[in-house]
């Protein structure tokens, strides 16, 4: 798999999370979760891509939360279906893990810590 197929992967989780983030009314979080992964393919650095991956799997278990939150509290807790709930956020968890996963590649890792020339 190509080096841009992953970052690609790893930017549009960190879109959804920022869009999530904004929804909620968090600017903040939403210009971090933008922010981090440009900040990666940029700098070139290793603590922003090991940042990248913190912010992915962070949000692989904010997703999870939603998740189970929205499924006792919500849906279900009032009886009514949970499934589609279940399955969308889920889908969305297992991208965000996947593209974490993704971008721990020695691909990825090797050409963010070469130089910006290479």
């Amino acid at each position: 798999m190509s080096y841009w197929l992953r970052v690609g992967a790893a930017l549009l989780s960190s879109l959804i999370l920022s869009a999530h983030f904004l929804r909620q009314g968090s600017l903040t979080a939403a210009l971090i979760c933008l922010g981090l992964p440009v900040a990666a393919l940029i700098l070139r650095q290793g603590w922003a891509l090991f940042g990248t991956r913190l912010l992915l799997w962070t949000g692989v278990m904010l997703w999870v939360l939603n998740m189970v939150r929205g499924m006792a509290q919500g849906r279900a807790g009032r009886g009514e279906p949970w499934h589609r709930l279940a399955f969308i956020l889920g889908a969305v968890a297992l991208w965000t893990a996947a593209s974490a996963w993704l971008i721990s590649h020695k691909t990825v890792t090797e050409r963010m810590r070469a130089p910006a020339g290479a």
